[in-house]
């Protein structure tokens, strides 16, 4: 009878101990001291290269085209006092006037060396002002000689009395073609050529009116 209580006591004490122990385990689980695992990184954000900008145009939308063949040049009726005002209205530093007409056969011949000669000269201040000396019934004949030259500006058609055309160009001139003039900006004469002209001869006069004063 003595020894049953003492068993009973140690199967109770070992029963406490091991609810002591199992307390201390849940505290340590629960404690705000206890290691807690880290969240986990971010993913890396993957390297997308350059954003994408507006593309360039490469190949931008060209200019309004030029008139065509057809639609130049413009052919103006023009009598002596109309012609003087032209040359002054030029503003140019010297204004070549070719009088020309598609039945003159020098005329005809001349011209490519007068418009090559002009394309040179422009950017050194001359101008050019070509007047034919045709019929208006003629006009489109004139036209399409000057398209096939090359004549992209405008030009004009004499019209008006003829002697008073010629006095008022120069009165040392007879009339006859293909005459050629130089001005100044101001509309006074330097020089007329009563003959036909080329390529180096219109070179050759330029460079003596372009040449200062002694």
């Amino acid at each position: 009878m003595t020894k049953a209580p003492f068993l009973v006591f140690i199967v109770v004490l070992s029963m406490a101990a091991a609810s002591c122990e199992k307390g201390k385990t849940e505290s340590a689980a629960g404690s705000p001291d206890s290691a807690v695992s880290p969240p986990a990184a971010p993913k890396p954000v993957e390297n997308l290269g350059e954003q994408p900008k507006r593309p360039i145009d490469k190949n931008p939308t060209p200019a309004p085209a030029a008139p065509t063949q057809d639609e130049r040049p413009d052919l103006r009726v023009v009598d002596a006092p109309a012609l003087q005002a032209a040359i002054r209205d030029a503003k140019s530093r010297f204004v070549m006037v070719n009088m020309w007409a598609t039945w003159c056969a020098p005329c005809v011949e001349e011209m490519p060396d007068i418009i090559k000669f002009y394309r040179e000269k422009q950017s050194s201040g001359l101008a050019l002002l070509l007047v034919s000396a045709d019929l208006a019934s003629q006009k489109n004949e004139t036209l399409a000689f000057l398209r096939k030259v090359g004549v992209d500006f405008p030009s004009y058609l004499q019209s008006g009395d003829e002697d008073a055309f010629i006095n008022t160009m120069n009165p040392d001139w007879d009339g006859a073609l293909p005459a050629t003039f130089f001005f100044d900006k101001d509309g006074k004469l330097l020089k007329f050529i009563g003959e036909p002209v080329t390529y180096a001869s219109l070179k050759s006069t330029f460079a003596e009116l372009d040449s200062p004063a002694p």
